[in-house]
């Protein structure tokens, strides 16, 4: 797909289109972590179940081991689920701005709250996207806006292979919003 069909597709559909062969393949390999996790689990029970136990201390090792697995196998299965789809998903803020005030906006926005690494802006397309440095959670994000007549859409996703964000992209896009409403709000934008 070009590039300019991609940015139609956000503003029409609000996400990036992709293939579901990617997005099959990810939720398989989340389920076969999580049953990796939950087995090693169940194998560290089973282990527990079936020796006579004289001293707590021999037990300490593998029930740390056991919360451990099963806290990552849990936390995958349920909680990290829908991050590996919500890379493709924009999320959308009014601003009430013409689309290159947008464009103009939240390209200020952006350097200003964000270490960006790189930033590359499309004034044919009204696109804005940042390169954010490594951090202690995150490899680095892309972050896309989509500046379109009266509204944005944005976007953070990993960059490279990083399997999880950790709720980075989240944060990234709440920062977003929450600046892009504090500056309505004092009506720096009207």
């Amino acid at each position: 797909m070009e590039y300019e069909e991609e940015i139609a597709n956000v503003l029409k559909h609000g996400r990036f289109s992709g293939s579901r062969t990617q997005s099959i393949l990810k939720s398989f390999l989340l389920f076969l972590f999580s049953l990796l996790c939950l087995t090693i689990g169940a194998t560290i029970i089973w282990f527990l179940a079936t020796r006579e136990i004289y001293n707590l201390k021999e037990i300490a090792g593998p029930v740390i081991l056991l919360l451990v697995t099963l806290f990552y196998g849990f936390s995958v299965l349920f909680g990290l689920k829908n991050e590996w789809v919500a890379d493709k998903n924009f999320k959308e803020f009014e601003t009430g701005l013409s689309t290159k005030e947008n464009l103009l906006f939240m390209t200020k926005l952006l350097k200003s709250r964000f270490r960006v690494k790189a930033i590359e802006v499309d004034d044919k397309n009204y696109v804005v996207s940042i390169l954010t440095k490594i951090s202690l959670l995150s490899w680095g994000e892309t972050i896309t806006v989509v500046c379109d007549n009266n509204r944005v859409l944005v976007n953070s996703k990993s960059v490279g292979s990083q399997p999880f964000s950790y709720g980075q992209h989240k944060r990234n896009v709440l920062a977003i919003e929450e600046e892009i409403k504090t500056t309505i709000a004092n009506n720096v934008l009207r």
